[in-house]
């Protein structure tokens, strides 16, 4: 499966290394949608899930989680909990102060902004000629609720067993894009600065005897092409592990093989040689969902957030998240 921009769950999701629920390894029929809140213009991500057919929650009315998920983290939904060849579930994602946490999801759907599709206006001329007042302040914490996309999973769209990972790029507040570095370029047709990407992470493991498979996933709607690579310690040479890719693009197809941990996670934007973003590889498994890395598995790193050189006051800052896939059933925990 080709992974695809467009444009959302219950209990049973494993948060940022922390929190109940089922882990891709701890869930021996496996299969899952890791939730990623790349949203950079605040808000904590909350995740509803219900029946597309008859608008029946599944599992009950309650957002997840309870807390809602910070930015820069995923939350784990195990596709176990419905069957995905026949029945039609829609994921709605929101974003929402996480205090006090939203009552259900029935509340955050009235309480939401539909976001403004036109631009907002230009500034009258005279108040030009006598000086521009300061721009606001770029919003941390949504005043109420602001939906972040909804995506369907009709039967079929999404295969039993398979993991992928579905993220909540841009901005949702239609008046607070502080320019294309930040929010990305706005829609064409509707002039929205959000976008959700749903990406499958590679099934086929790498070759006995190497450490963890790993892909790239460009998930900024700032960053039209970028290169990942892997750092160590030593004179040991890097290793490119994706080039050029794409907004909502997943490379390579098939997981390249890691035979050991590295140092750090390097972007460089457009092919440039040294990094433009470096952030640490022991932080990037702490913050994952499975919270520890295993052997004999793959992994999808996804880059969210602003170019890296965006500075604006308030806006999320960029990060690396990475999202666990299939592992084999000896797979073995590495300590940190």
């Amino acid at each position: 499966m080709e992974p695809s921009a467009s444009a959302g769950a219950s209990s049973g999701g494993t948060e940022g290394g922390a929190g109940g629920g089922a882990s891709p390894s701890e869930d021996p029929a496996g299969g899952a949608i890791e939730i990623v809140h790349g949203i950079v213009d605040g808000g904590s991500l909350f995740i509803c899930l219900r029946d597309s057919v008859n608008g029946e929650a599944l599992d009950g009315d309650a957002p997840e989680p309870a807390g809602g998920v910070p930015y820069g983290r995923g939350w784990s939904l195990p596709t176990t909990r419905w069957d995905v060849a026949t029945r039609d579930v829609e994921l709605e994602l929101f974003v929402a102060s996480p205090g006090p946490a939203p009552a259900s999801c029935s509340a955050l759907r009235a309480q939401a902004i539909v976001a403004d599709p036109l631009p907002p206006p230009a500034r009258d001329a005279g108040l030009l000629d006598a000086g521009s007042p300061p721009e606001p302040p770029f919003p941390l914490e949504p005043e109420v609720p602001r939906r972040a996309g909804a995506l369907r999973l009709a039967p079929g769209v999404i295969s039993a067993g398979e993991y992928y990972a579905l993220v909540a790029a841009g901005c949702t507040e239609p008046d607070a894009s502080s320019g294309d570095d930040v929010c990305g370029p706005a829609d064409g047709l509707f002039g929205a600065r959000q976008t959700l990407i749903l990406a499958e992470i590679a099934s086929q493991l790498t070759a006995d005897g190497e450490v963890f498979g790993l892909q790239f996933l460009n998930a900024s709607r700032a960053l039209s092409r970028a290169d990942l690579v892997l750092q160590w310690e030593s004179q040991r040479q890097s290793l490119r592990v994706s080039s050029d890719v794409g907004f909502a693009a997943v490379r390579p197809r098939d997981a390249a093989s890691v035979d050991d941990e590295p140092v750090g996670l390097e972007l460089h934007v457009r092919g440039e040689a040294l990094s433009s973003f470096t952030q640490a590889w022991s932080d990037t498994v702490q913050a994952s969902s499975a919270g520890a890395l295993a052997t004999a598995s793959n992994y999808l790193a996804a880059y969210v957030g602003p170019l890296p050189e965006a500075a604006v006051n308030g806006v999320s800052p960029p990060r690396f998240v990475l999202i666990r896939g299939r592992s084999a059933p000896d797979g073995a925990a590495l300590a940190q």
